[in-house]
């Protein structure tokens, strides 16, 4: 994963210089054009860079026996044109936040990463198996329901900077954090239960 990021990352770097340094005469519209983007390529270059820790902290297995993989980013395989790394926020993620064994949204099992290292040799130092199809769940020795990566997450010093809850998001978080930005969303809640994080991941 983290070659391809280093790929569009390069690739994004070199648009931004060539539309920077592409000729634009003196019409205002070309100069207009230009800046706008030269702003988009930039914003991807952001995105990407910040993307560089815990790109990928999940995997789902769905019923079909494909499998899609969950990250901070949206990454596409220039080999195949194909989905290597479906971004969080995408409709095509939600099963990662809301699937339950009861509800498996096509899912047969949902895969929790988690990360150790810095990119580009960051490494995945443990994950936890969240089995949602109930024949595998009759055959697993799995007993525990808990998730270590929240439990990780909660434990976990706090600073002066707030942490992003994309890998621990809960289906209320979720549902709450897809609803559309049109319009007035009141979150309540008990302090320390995530309300402003969920404002912010809205934004």
């Amino acid at each position: 994963m983290h070659a391809l990021l280093a790929t569009e990352l390069t690739s994004s770097m070199a648009q931004a210089r060539g539309v920077l340094a592409a000729p634009t005469g003196e019409e205002l519209s070309a100069r207009w054009e230009r800046d706008v983007s030269v702003h988009r390529w930039s914003e991807r270059v952001a995105a990407l860079n910040a993307a560089r820790s815990g790109l990928c902290f999940g995997r789902l297995d769905h019923s079909d026996a494909s499998t899609s993989y969950i990250g901070r980013i949206g990454l596409t395989d220039p080999a195949d044109g194909e989905s290597a790394l479906i971004d969080w926020r995408a409709p095509a993620a939600q099963p990662f936040y809301c699937a339950t064994l009861a509800t498996p949204l096509g899912l047969t099992r949902r895969r929790h990463f988690q990360l150790a290292g810095t990119a580009p040799n960051e490494r995945v130092a443990d994950f936890h198996d969240d089995v949602l199809d109930r024949v595998d769940l009759a055959d697993s020795d799995s007993e525990s329901s808990s998730d270590p990566a929240l439990l990780a997450a909660l434990k976990a010093p706090r600073g002066s900077r707030m942490r992003d809850i994309v890998t621990t998001i809960q289906a209320e978080q979720d549902a709450i954090i897809r609803l559309p930005l049109s319009g007035v969303v009141v979150i309540e809640g008990g302090p320390g239960t995530g309300k402003t994080a969920v404002a912010l991941h809205r934004v």
